[in-house]
């Protein structure tokens, strides 16, 4: 007769990070849309567009990773890489916005490290992080006197 195994304690819940497909960009006339419509800040690595109030709800992203970034193998890391800034980041920015991010031809000599760095910065000279909430818990502020 076999036993079901005993766990001694459930198993820690992690917080997921994700980026469903419904959180790409995939048209030519989305890229275009925030190519000719939105803020742009280029860095070292990377440029990153921003088109803000497109659509109500989360935040959609386009990579772009040219031939100039290198063989595919160095292009296909970079997007690693970039994704997985993405799904890191996407809870803190701003909500209906289409953001696309552009590998420059120094991207595949980055490290995940400096390219998670050009991205904060140049998202924040783009003002598009979301501004932190206050406390739920916060006391009411005294009168003006």
């Amino acid at each position: 007769m076999a036993t079901e195994p005993e766990f001694s304690e459930p198993r820690p819940v992690r917080a997921r990070f994700r980026f469903p497909k419904a959180a790409h960009l995939f048209r030519a006339s989305e890229f275009k849309a925030v190519r000719e419509g939105g803020a742009l800040q280029r860095g070292k690595w990377l440029f990153v567009s921003v088109l803000t109030g497109r659509e109500a709800g989360r935040s959609r992203f386009g990579l772009i990773t040219s031939r100039r970034v290198g063989p595919a193998v160095e292009r296909n890391a970079v997007r690693r890489r970039l994704r997985e800034i993405v799904r890191h980041s996407r809870d803190r920015l701003i909500d209906g916005a289409w953001f696309v991010l552009t590998a420059r031809p120094g991207a595949a000599r980055a490290t995940l490290a400096q390219l998670q760095q050009e991205w904060e910065r140049l998202v924040g000279r783009l003002r598009a992080w979301r501004e932190p909430s206050e406390p739920k818990s916060a006391p009411p502020a005294p009168p003006a006197s």
